[in-house]
């Protein structure tokens, strides 16, 4: 299960900004600043089948490794985004779309994903590069990360520039979550983000 907020900024400064409010740093202690490099390419069949029945697929080079990922029955409201989630790490070489949907085999889903792809090949739908920085917030109430992601999404030959701040629960309290990312959104005025990557690279 993947339960996230997400925000909108146009500020390629904000992540810094995030780092040196004063509730924020409370939150983090002294956990230290990741910098991952994010290279994601999304599948589907030629007819966009697995879209249609709601699924979103992909493979995503995260630094120095590979994680297939499926997303599937999702909703969002105001900002939050509640879905189901499974990753699966791979090695370079099972990282290709032909070996994609046997990295899920031992997910529940497995032999709906099968019978719905059936002996049709998955195929490059789009692709995201952006560089990612998170650091993980500890309330006491909820463990969470919040993220920055700046980079672009390449969907039907156009480009669309990916600027958006997350947070995501870990574990504990959503509520409590929840009130952080509004303090976070009211404080440094950002809009709601009502989008997931992967729907704004299909609008595009």
């Amino acid at each position: 299960m993947e339960i996230e907020l997400k925000y909108l900024t146009n500020d390629e400064n904000i992540f810094t900004k995030l780092m040196e409010d004063n509730e924020i740093h409370c939150l983090r202690g002294d956990r230290p600043i990741k910098e991952i490099p994010m290279n994601a390419l999304y599948y589907d069949c030629a007819d966009m089948r697995l879209m249609d029945a709601g699924f979103a697929c992909r493979i995503r080079k995260e630094g120095d490794g590979y994680v297939a990922t499926l997303k599937w029955k999702g909703c969002d409201k105001e900002g939050l985004f509640v879905r189901q989630e499974l990753n699966v790490p791979l090695s370079e070489d099972e990282a290709v779309p032909s070996k994609l949907m046997e990295a899920f085999k031992e997910a529940t889903i497995y032999e709906e994903l099968v019978k719905l792809v059936g002996s049709e090949p998955l195929v490059e739908i789009m692709a995201m590069e952006f560089l990612r920085k998170q650091v993980k917030l500890d309330s006491g109430k909820s463990i969470s990360v919040l993220s920055y992601d700046r980079g672009f999404i390449n969907s039907k030959g156009k480009k669309k520039t990916i600027s958006e701040v997350e947070l995501e629960l870990y574990s504990g309290d959503q509520k409590d979550m929840e009130a952080i990312g509004e303090g976070i959104k009211s404080r440094f005025n950002m809009e709601i983000g009502e989008k997931s990557k992967f729907k704004q690279g299909l609008d595009i």
